[in-house]
């Protein structure tokens, strides 16, 4: 039997001077976190963040509003140099007149500071709309240096063990605080090649944003064309089942027959022709469990890769190739659409517009069409939309966890259009990703630059 290589253990030692009374527990003095520092100080001067930033502090708690206007961003909706709307939340334009501490301006720099798996996301707020941080946010404003480029450092590799060095608190809940924030080390070294940088970041942002508004074109499009826009959607206090549509559908819960959901069926029957998913599918089934292979021949896509847009084909794992060979039911394909059938975000549809085949798990359902009259990008944006929403509503199961399963999938009802319509408004979508896509290779660009800066001025 072949010996199992043994784990080696790590430690490193301090001197007592370099113990500070509001750090002294060792994690904080890991190795690699003090390498990360010797060698940041190899490239020759630093500076600490709070000298480069006027105003390193946190949000408030906003009042959220139903009728709000302005949005009000929480740690959900800060990624790593980029913006999204999950969950979003707003506030009133007289909230945030009264309450100046949460205010963001354009070009400030946001620092998720809160919370296991979500701590240490940072991005550059580029529009020129308002909003407001809640107290879970750091604002870094009135700098010295590009604000673009500072965050390309803090999503590079030597920013990132910065964040997870300073963060305090347990499992339970950590945090980092303004004043740990400020002690961040930034090379001097990169100080000539900030605009440059910065540069990628506010090219790659102009592409997110097309991105966004080319989206939100092709929905706005498929909602004009199919009268929804003109749709004012009935949600009564009480209504009734009869007993006929009770046995014919076999489900019990009133959710089930809320009136806007016949308001729906009934409006798209009357005005289109509609199909039934289970007749324009050869393929309705949820995927397999993965055995996940770092570095692995094949793709594999779960259900934290579909997003309210396009799959997140930068962060995809990857499986064995036999693992891929062994599971030809689960195979994803170019034009292929997939759905989010477990849990909180039920329902998310995205079309797979890859070269690669991939290997989908075992929360995501895989529809392929037999009818290849049907645009599978529009069908996709259908089903991801207030159509797909309303149908995944009624026809969802469980309470705790929420289920879409293939056999309910099946009996949704699409819409048909002229072919060329479903074409311009697949275009659309599919001209999102792609800028999409341009802007991830300029961010990946930034964070590239900025270690390759550091690690020449290293070596001199």
């Amino acid at each position: 039997m072949e010996k199992l290589e043994e784990a080696m253990a790590v430690w490193n030692t301090v001197n007592l001077t370099e113990i500070k009374p509001d750090r002294f527990d060792a994690e904080y003095f890991r190795k690699d976190y003090q390498d990360n520092l010797s060698y940041l100080n190899k490239t020759g001067g630093t500076y600490n963040l709070g000298r480069l930033f006027n105003h390193i502090n946190r949000g408030s708690q906003p009042s959220y509003a139903i009728d709000g206007t302005i949005k009000a961003l929480r740690s959900v909706n800060v990624g790593f140099m980029n913006f999204n709307e999950t969950r979003q939340e707003y506030v009133t334009d007289s909230f945030f007149e009264a309450n100046n501490r949460g205010q963001v301006q354009r070009d400030d720099v946001l620092i998720t500071s809160t919370g296991v798996g979500t701590l240490g996301r940072t991005s550059v707020w580029f529009y020129n709309d308002k909003a407001y941080c809640d107290g879970h946010i750091t604002i870094l404003r009135n700098g010295s240096v590009d604000p673009y480029f500072i965050t390309a450092f803090l999503n590079s590799k030597y920013g990132l063990l910065q964040f997870d060095q300073n963060y305090r608190g347990s499992s339970g809940q950590i945090e980092i605080y303004p004043y740990d924030i400020s002690k961040f080390v930034i090379p001097e070294c990169l100080f000539p090649y900030q605009q440059e940088t910065g540069d990628y970041l506010r090219k790659a942002f102009e592409l997110q944003q097309e991105s966004q508004s080319l989206y939100q074109k092709a929905t706005e499009l498929l909602e004009t064309e199919l009268g929804l826009d003109k749709i004012t959607f009935e949600k009564p206090k009480s209504y009734t089942a009869s007993f006929s549509e009770v046995a014919c559908t076999r489900r019990l819960d009133s959710n089930h027959f809320q009136p806007q959901f016949k308001q729906l069926i009934n409006h798209l029957q009357a005005n289109f022709e509609c199909k039934k998913i289970g007749y324009i599918t050869s393929l309705n089934s949820r995927g397999v469990q993965p055995t996940y292979v770092e570095n692995g021949e094949s793709l594999v896509i779960n259900s934290k890769h579909l997003s309210a847009t396009h799959i997140k084909y930068d962060i995809l794992e990857r499986t064995s190739k036999g693992e891929f060979e062994a599971n030809s039911k689960a195979h994803i394909f170019k034009g292929d659409i997939l759905i989010y059938t477990t849990g909180a975000y039920v329902g998310l549809t995205n079309v797979y517009l890859g070269e690669e085949k991939a290997l989908a798990s075992n929360h995501v359902n895989i529809l392929r069409l037999n009818d290849y009259s049907i645009d599978t990008t529009y069908l996709a944006l259908v089903l991801n939309t207030t159509i797909g929403k309303l149908q995944t509503s009624q026809h969802i199961r469980g309470s705790a966890q929420a289920e879409l399963y293939p056999n309910d999938i099946a009996k949704f009802i699409v819409p048909i259009i002229s072919e060329d319509k479903m074409e311009a408004i697949g275009n659309l979508v599919r001209s999102s990703l792609e800028n999409s896509q341009s802007a991830k290779i300029l961010l990946k660009k930034a964070k590239n630059r900025v270690e390759e800066i550091i690690e020449e001025a290293a070596k001199k």
